[in-house]
């Protein structure tokens, strides 16, 4: 029996599978010989609880036994149900646990390369490192190319168009050969054939000569203006090539004009007479753009495929060295290797298909049923690996829901689950019963996406709920509006322009800015219940600076290592470029957002490395001539050598004293956490050896992870990817249906195209985006499979989105375009336009306008507690303060103890001050004239920036000081002035614009005088500072007036 299982989100794909289990072991299947696979640790506990559950709940007859057996019966009317059998099953599985055979595939995969590849492969022991973990190796893999001139330059061929600010781009180029390996392994050979090529002069004088009928028909001299602009050189140029080979290169170095423009000016083709004439040169001008696109892709798509195939060999050469001689792999690995050796026949895992008994053996005993949830998630790779074993299943099961295939950027191959019942030649199964969302939310799900007008698959469901539920639909954003401020506004009717403006004046321009609100207004008792999701993490801390602003408490979690966080990181490239000397961290740390090295620069060091690295390492060398006639570039690096020469705790002191790293961390509180967590853990190590060893051991420790809010009764905020799998009681869903990815930097592009079983190869195409505007031309579809598989991937990631709300769900649409009062379509002709008729179609509207008002189905969920304001509680500084002190041996005296220690408290005091005056800045940055409702309000918007940082006795400290403050500056708080807090002043200079901030400006209107006020509190005072200041306010003021300028100790 083999059997395809379609499961809509919460239609109980975990129960459905436990009860085909169940069924396996009354048809006499040991449960030794089932095997379960799935994708997470969390899905195959669910899995097993939910087998055991079930037997328990037979054999000890309890409530829900008659629903389990007649689900049992629906899906297996003749099945015969024995008591006493599932028993004595139950006892065996319980008694032997460990022959329940239920694993993540990645598990499963790891148990075939362990136990029958790596011995073959000499490893007999291994680590299982995440992918954080194995940046060290692809970072160790492009030092290796950085080093090796000629490797470099390969990579720079690459990348010679990156402007990016890092070192990223030759990363993740890397890392995308690596993420990609597989699919070089599945090439059979090398050698591509070149297309049909054609005479594309003699193609392109066709259209020239119809060009020139043209003129002769309306009895015109052939001139210029049948050219336009820029196709003016084939008038004037071209006709005086005699060759064909210069008429051939001249063509040839305009391909990219000739591929994407026309040459001609359409005016002289718009008469009726020459429109047989017009049509003619169009289809010779298209036939010979396919030809010249031919030839690009002969001359050139095909070299370069092949550079990027050797430049792979090369590098994954390279980092299976790496590899086999760390003893590291990711499960990704795992897979690659385990499908390199899968069909060794030196190994003999397989035989004719199916898995041998040596791999059966390996594998704990034969099986007699597979069965695999989440199959929508499979990658090519992954089937391939596993297809032997499905093969040789006498029951094969696979659980899944294309409509959730949403990890294409992974591998998951949505097409491969939808075509599996015909694969593998099994029956279909389609589960179509909701046990997770309220009547509304299904009402809401079913009328939006059977409203796709795109080829993607939809079948309503039923709720099994008899709740009402909560649906929302919220349109709007600053996109909608419609300028009032133009010439065609100014032109329409006045009746006409009141009904604009009255439309204007009801959208919500914010709606991140409303989410918060919303929450605040109906969940206040019980955030803990609510969730907010979105596409990016960059739409979600939006979100979260509102919650903020709110007061709302959330939970926005990065477990990532601290040394995975942008100022951190920095630090410690740094510290280690100063402790080795080692050339390609020294490069990480300039293009950090410490010191923003622009590309040029990085570039020219590229260049020198060699000479770079003799100056670092001698002190004899000098910097190279290149590098010296950069002013800006010989300071730093002069700075540098000086720096990595002083003592450790000088070294550290530097860092926090000279750099602007506690400013760039300052708008960002849990950035300032991080900060503030890292230079404690640099505090707490006597020498920069001893520092760096630790850090290198411990990279992945709780210790050195990033910051994050602890708050059981927080909002939380997740991607789509993250909510995968979960059942939310509260969810509001931020969806901007405009922001679209795509193809960035200089990536390759990777097409694969197989037979209908995913069995063969047929045909390939590795190829860089440059490139990709050809593809349009020759008989290639990838380039159009790919848009839609990527299209498809947007319409599922919506899908899921909206599939997780249990109870409430508020769905907030971000306008992509301005309201147009006279269209009953506003994305008309756009690429998500389809996209305005599905949600037309859920709210029975029609056109969007009608959603400028929320439209509302059905009641909130109630809160299920109800808070005080002393529940939520700020952590204390100490928290992120825990010193960890650092031995010292016997013969070290109490001087040096001393010595050491009081550096440490010096350094600690340092960072302290500094985030101290930070606060104080923030706290009278919202005073004006100290007014009992401004106090209040700067109290709150400080415990709520600095509280969770420093702890509530140091805010109370810091409020008493500023109280102090304005006692006794009084007049400058005085309501005599008109007073404005960090007033932004604009400065145009040759580099572009230059922003400052004046701290407190205090306008005198009745005596015409203004004094500037700049805080400081104990940083050095740049007179300078104050006279740019003035300089620019001048020219702001009218004559007459005077200005004061004043340095202020806070």
């Amino acid at each position: 029996m083999k059997k395809v299982i379609k499961a809509s989100a919460g239609t109980g794909k975990t129960y459905r599978l436990s009860l085909e289990y169940l069924a396996a072991l009354l048809k006499d299947i040991d449960f030794s010989e089932i095997i379960v696979m799935t994708f997470t640790k969390k899905a195959t506990a669910e899995i097993k609880n939910r087998i055991l559950q079930h037997l328990r709940t037979i054999i000890t007859d309890s409530s829900e036994k008659e629903n389990i057996i007649n689900s049992l019966k629906k899906i297996y009317p003749d099945l015969k149900i024995e008591k006493e059998k599932l028993e004595k099953i139950y006892q065996k599985m319980i008694l032997n646990d460990e022959e329940i055979k239920i694993y993540t595939i990645d598990a499963f995969i790891n148990q075939i390369f362990s136990r029958g590849i790596a011995p073959f492969l000499e490893i007999y022991n291994y680590q299982i490192i995440d992918e954080s973990q194995n940046e060290e190796i692809i970072e160790e893999l492009l030092k290796i190319i950085l080093n090796n001139e000629k490797y470099y330059k390969q990579l720079q061929g690459f990348l010679e168009g990156n402007t990016a600010r890092d070192l990223e781009p030759y990363l993740n180029f890397i890392k995308e050969i690596v993420n990609n390996a597989w699919k070089f392994m599945l090439l059979e050979s090398r050698d591509k054939e070149k297309l049909p090529q054609a005479d594309i002069v003699k193609l392109f004088e066709s259209s020239y000569q119809t060009l020139k009928d043209a003129a002769e028909l309306r009895g015109e001299e052939f001139s210029a203006s049948y050219f336009v602009k820029d196709g003016r050189p084939f008038f004037e140029q071209y006709p005086e090539l005699k060759t064909e080979a210069n008429k051939k290169e001249f063509l040839y170095r305009r391909r990219n004009y000739l591929l994407n423009e026309s040459y001609w000016s359409g005016n002289k083709l718009r008469a009726k007479k020459t429109n047989e004439l017009k049509t003619k040169l169009e289809f010779e001008y298209d036939l010979f753009r396919k030809k010249l696109a031919v030839e690009v892709f002969n001359q050139e798509v095909i070299p370069a495929e092949k550079e990027i195939i050797d430049f792979a060999e090369l590098v994954l050469s390279i980092y299976e060295k790496l590899k086999f001689k760390s003893a590291k792999f990711t499960h990704a690995d795992l897979s690659n290797y385990t499908f390199k050796y899968l069909n060794d026949q030196e190994i003999g895992l397989i035989e004719d298909g199916k898995a041998a008994d040596y791999l059966l053996d390996l594998l704990g005993g034969e099986y007699k049923a597979l069965y695999i949830d989440e199959f929508q998630d499979t990658s090519i790779l992954q089937w391939k690996i596993l297809r032997p074993l499905i093969k040789g299943a006498e029951d094969f099961i696979a659980v899944g829901d294309e409509k959730q295939s949403i990890y294409g950027w992974r591998g998951g191959e949505k097409k491969l689950f939808a075509s599996l019942a015909e694969i593998i030649e099994a029956e279909s199964d389609r589960l179509e019963r909701c046990y997770r969302s309220d009547q509304n939310i299904i009402n809401l799900l079913n009328d939006f996406f059977s409203g796709a007008e795109v080829d993607w698959e939809y079948h309503s469901v039923e709720a099994n709920s008899k709740v009402e539920g909560l649906s929302s639909i919220v349109y709007g954003g600053s996109s909608a509006y419609y300028n009032t401020e133009t010439k065609k506004f100014a032109g329409l009717a006045e009746k006409k322009q009141k009904e604009i403006e009255d439309l204007n004046s009801q959208i919500k321009g914010d709606l991140p800015a409303e989410i918060a609100a919303d929450i605040k207004k109906r969940y206040a008792a019980d955030y803990g219940q609510v969730s907010v999701l979105a596409r990016t993490a960059k739409e979600l801390n939006l979100i979260a600076e509102n919650l903020e602003k709110e007061k709302i408490p959330y939970i926005l979690e990065n477990r990532n290592s601290l040394l995975d966080a942008p100022l951190p990181g920095a630090i410690y490239d740094f510290l280690y470029f100063a402790a080795a000397r080692d050339f390609y961290f020294l490069l990480k740390f300039l293009r950090s957002d410490l010191i923003r090295l622009s590309q040029q620069k990085l570039k020219l060091l590229l260049e020198n490395q060699s000479k770079i690295k003799k100056y670092f390492n001698s002190t004899e060398a000098e910097l190279p001539t290149d590098i010296k006639k950069v002013t800006e570039l010989k300071k730093l690096l002069t700075e540098i050598k000086k720096v990595i020469e002083l003592d450790y705790q000088e070294l550290i002191n530097y860092l926090y004293q000279k750099t602007e790293i506690i400013t760039l961390a300052s708008e960002n509180s849990l950035a300032l956490k991080n900060i503030y967590s890292f230079f404690e853990i640099l505090n707490s190590y006597s020498s920069l050896k001893k520092l760096l060893n630790y850090l290198q051991e411990n990279k992945d420790s709780e210790e050195l992870k990033q910051k994050k809010v602890e708050n059981k009764e927080a909002v939380t905020l997740m991607t789509i990817h993250q909510s995968k799998g979960l059942s939310l009681p509260v969810e509001y869903f931020y969806w901007n249906p405009g922001r679209r990815g795509g193809n960035e930097g200089q990536g390759i592009n990777f097409y694969l195209d197989f037979d209908d079983k995913y069995d063969q190869l047929n045909e390939y195409l590795f190829i860089q985006n440059e490139y990709l505007s050809i593809l349009d031309w020759l008989d290639y579809d990838f380039k159009e499979k790919n848009d839609t598989k990527e299209e498809m991937e947007e319409i599922n990631n919506l899908y899921v989105a909206l599939s997780r709300a249990e109870n409430d769900l508020h769905f907030y649409v971000e306008a992509p375009r301005k309201i147009k009062p006279e269209s009953d379509l506003m994305w008309s002709g756009s690429s998500y336009d389809y996209y305005e008729k599905m949600l037309l179609n859920a709210v029975e509207a029609d056109n969007l306008l009608g959603l400028l008002q929320p439209e509302t189905r059905g009641q909130s969920r109630k809160s299920k507690v109800q808070l005080n304001d002393s529940d939520y509680k700020l952590a204390e500084l100490n928290k992120y303060l825990k010193q960890k002190a650092d031995s010292f041996t016997a013969e070290e005296n109490e001087d040096r103890k001393y010595k050491f220690f009081q550096k440490q408290a010096s350094g600690l005091k340092i960072a302290e001050t500094k985030i101290r005056g930070l606060a104080l800045h923030y706290y009278l940055e919202n005073i004006k004239y100290n007014q009992e409702a401004e106090k209040h309000s700067a109290r709150k918007l400080l415990k709520s920036k600095y509280g969770n940082l420093m702890g509530r006795e140091k805010i109370e400290t810091v409020i008493k000081e500023a109280e102090q403050f304005i006692s006794s500056h009084s007049e400058i708080f005085s309501e005599k002035y008109q007073i404005f807090n960090e007033y932004l002043l604009k400065e145009q200079t040759k580099t572009g614009k230059k922003q400052y901030w004046i701290d407190r400006l205090l306008v005198d209107q009745q005596n015409k005088k203004v004094r500037i006020i700049d805080y400081k509190s104990g940083s050095y005072r740049d007179p300078a500072q104050l006279k740019k200041y003035r300089e620019l306010l001048e020219r702001q003021l009218e004559a007459g007036w005077e200005i004061e300028t004043q340095f202020v100790d806070i």
